[in-house]
């Protein structure tokens, strides 16, 4: 309870706005459902949304086999 009471004390905090491209959002997004109510998504397909809202994603890449691995 004592948590909830700090909460309700702290100052209003303004809701900073981030540049994103909701555009590229958006499309991946439409394309991947095409028609579909339901789509999971890959690991790969959801980096790519968050990196349109400026979320640091870090890089990967798939591999066949060990020998590829630098």
């Amino acid at each position: 309870m004592a948590f909830y009471g700090n909460l309700l004390s702290l100052d209003k905090r303004e809701v900073r706005r981030v540049a994103a491209d909701r555009d590229t959002a958006t499309v991946v997004i439409k394309k991947k459902l095409a028609g579909r109510d339901q789509y999971y998504m890959s690991e790969k397909e959801a980096n790519e949304i968050l990196q349109c809202y400026g979320f640091p994603v870090l890089k990967s890449v798939l591999l066949k086999d060990l020998s590829q691995v630098d």
